[in-house]
Formats: C-alpha cells, sequence, structure tokens
C-alpha cells in the first residue's frame, strides 16, 4: 500500500494491483476516458461563459456610459422614469421641442461635454 500511497500523492486518480482482471481494467479505462470527455466539456463551457460574461460586462459599460450622456439632457424627473421602469414614459412631443431648443444654443453640446 505504501506505492499505492506515494502514487496518489503523486496525483494519480487510480491505482491498479497486480494480477488485474481484463474486464476490471476495461472498466477503469471507461470510466477515465467518460471523465477526462466531461472535464473537456466543462472546460469550454467555462470558456464560453467568460466569454458571455467579457461581452455582458462590455455592454453594461456602453449602457453606463450612455444612461450618463442621456442623464445631461433629461430632467431628473424624467431619467428617472425612464430608468425605473415603473412606468411607460411619452416624451416624444417633447423630445422634439427640446432638440431645437437645444440646437439653437450656440456651444451647447461642447459645454454640456465638459
Amino acid at each position: 500500500t505504501t506505492d499505492e500511497t506515494k502514487g496518489f500523492e503523486l496525483g494519480a486518480a487510480d491505482y491498479i494491483l497486480k494480477p488485474f482482471s481484463p474486464p476490471i481494467l476495461y472498466s477503469r479505462v471507461k470510466t477515465h476516458l467518460a471523465l477526462k470527455h466531461h472535464m473537456d466539456a466543462m472546460r469550454v463551457a467555462n470558456e464560453n461563459m467568460e466569454a458571455a460574461n467579457k461581452l455582458v460586462t462590455e455592454k453594461n459599460q456602453m449602457l453606463e456610459s450612455l444612461s450618463t450622456q442621456l442623464s445631461k439632457y433629461l430632467s431628473p424627473q424624467v431619467y428617472e422614469s425612464i430608468f425605473s421602469g415603473k412606468q411607460e414614459v411619452k416624451v416624444a412631443s417633447r423630445r422634439k421641442k427640446l432638440t431645437i431648443f437645444f440646437s439653437d444654443i450656440v456651444g451647447f453640446t461642447e459645454t454640456t461635454d465638459n
């Protein structure tokens, strides 16, 4: 058993004593091949999940940036109504008037972006 213990301490996943039974050996090899297959599938799934998480993080950062930029042009009440999701917000007719109003102010965008 000292060789068996040493083998496991060195990283062995299984240990077969001599003389061995061919059916037992076959079953153990089959089990280890299945484990390898599942470990490979889990590695690929983890890589896909990490890529998806990275994409979600990037999209969230983009949305946060857009939200911050949009907050400069809306009243706090309208901004909160839009992003709280608690009620439907209709600002289409006002948006056009605000856009025209903002475009009439010389240097407005430059001033607000700073």
